[in-house]
């Protein structure tokens, strides 16, 4: 069954009031800041809004974490002991 119009939509919003406070509460914070232009962009925008800027994992990742090398090293330091040992 399809909708013909707003008259016979139950779900259609005729005041047009927008997004809710409860719909921001709700939804919001899943933004990141483009790397681009660091306007908010929503997490699972293809492009930013603002410059276009196509938003790929990439592009919006946050860099290595420290722990990683660090522990990598460490890793490597312990088979380098049991080796030599």
């Amino acid at each position: 069954m399809s909708c013909c119009g707003p008259q016979k939509c139950a779900n259609f919003d005729d005041d047009r009031e927008g997004v809710s406070e409860e719909d921001i509460a709700r939804f919001g914070g899943d933004d990141i800041a483009c790397p681009n232009c660091g306007a908010d962009v929503y997490h699972d925008a293809a492009y930013c809004p603002r410059c276009r800027h196509a938003m790929t994992e990439q592009s919006v990742s946050r860099g290595t974490p420290v722990w990683i090398p660090i522990a990598a090293c460490a890793a490597l330091l312990g088979f380098l002991l049991v080796v030599v040992l």
